[in-house]
């Protein structure tokens, strides 16, 4: 094998070995940055109680036999209920051509007073257990 032959494998298992050492790193594979790129209600168990309880940033968990997980009332998690169902009906109503642009604005009205309804709620429930400590 003569010697530019050799410089050219040479350059392009380097290449090959530059390339597998970032991708292994998380410079082109890692997408979204915490946890591979995994959505962040998937580490704690998901569903409308993660939302519910506002996640990691109101320092609730599932309850998995703790007590400083409130109660959800009835009321509020048919608040919440009706509010995934608002959001549905807006993505449709906007995925729509031509857009209804007065019923999306009412949809969209809708769903932030619900979620509003349902944000008091969460901050009274964390204003009580830091009152209770």
């Amino acid at each position: 094998m003569n010697v530019k032959m050799r410089n050219v494998l040479l350059a392009a298992l380097l290449v090959a070995v530059l390339t597998a050492g970032a991708a292994y790193a998380g410079g082109w594979k890692r997408q979204g940055g915490h946890r591979g790129g995994r959505m962040r209600e998937s580490a704690y168990g998901g569903g409308a109680c993660w939302e519910l309880y506002g996640g990691r940033e109101y320092g609730y968990r599932r309850n998995n036999g703790r007590t400083n997980v409130p109660e959800i009332p009835q009321e509020i998690r048919e608040k919440f209920a009706e509010a995934q169902k608002t959001a549905i009906d807006l993505r449709t109503e906007l995925g729509k051509n031509p857009i209804d642009r007065e019923k999306a604005l009412e949809l969209h009205a809708k769903h932030r007073a619900l979620m509003n309804e349902i944000s008091e709620w969460r901050f009274k429930q964390r204003l009580d257990a830091l009152i209770a400590r």
